[in-house]
């Protein structure tokens, strides 16, 4: 028969409860459940979405667990990636960025958020998604990956400076406006070429690449 939403729901819900130990959460990984919590994300049900969310950043408190989170790559990077860009009005954005800074690990990792196209939907969330939280995720992950002159070089081919700026002066928190201006520096970019970059910025002269 066929398994409901409801059905789906329930069993992750059930799933967090379960999950209270290192010990019981590491079991859970020996049954292989993750490729079948990914089958989930990618459905349109916003519940099943938000607590299959919340059982990965479980799965994640467990160091080893969250080095085999990294194992996935982009099998589980990419469905994640598109609840943020499919859902900047809704929590899901708050829940799904927070993952992907946890999935951002190692170097090696950054590069696979580069070639999934991570970049372009980071950048989104900076550019448009209304949500604190997840603007506020979205900035570490590229505080994280800008220590790469190469992600650097790609931030600004696709119009990365825009919402940087934006946020530097505009930033909702003081953490927001100082991370971004970190960043901003990083690129080389401060003093007065900031501020004339602000005003073309306020001009719309520039425009985030997806």
């Amino acid at each position: 028969p066929k398994v409901t939403t409801k059905v789906q729901t329930h069993v992750m819900e059930l799933l967090r409860r379960v999950l209270v130990t290192p010990a019981i959460i590491r079991t859970f990984v020996e049954l292989n459940v993750f490729p079948a919590m990914i089958q989930l994300l990618k459905l349109s049900n916003e519940m099943v979405v938000r607590r299959t969310l919340i059982v990965f950043h479980i799965f994640s408190t467990v160091p080893s667990v969250k080095e085999s989170l990294w194992a996935l790559g982009v099998v589980l990077v990419e469905p994640v990636m598109l609840i943020c860009r499919d859902n900047m009005m809704s929590d899901l954005s708050d829940r799904a960025a927070a993952l992907l800074l946890v999935l951002l690990g190692t170097r090696d990792q950054w590069m696979l958020f580069v070639e999934a196209n991570v970049v372009g939907i980071v950048l989104q969330l900076l550019a448009h998604c209304p949500r604190q939280e997840a603007k506020e995720h979205a900035i570490t992950i590229m505080a994280v990956m800008c220590e790469d002159l190469a992600i650097r070089r790609e931030v600004l081919e696709r119009g990365g400076l825009a919402p940087l700026v934006r946020l530097r002066f505009a930033g909702e928190t003081h953490e927001m406006r100082r991370q971004a201006g970190v960043l901003l520096a990083q690129i080389g970019i401060t003093g007065e070429r900031l501020e004339d970059i602000e005003k073309l910025e306020k001009q719309r002269w520039f425009k985030v690449k997806g």
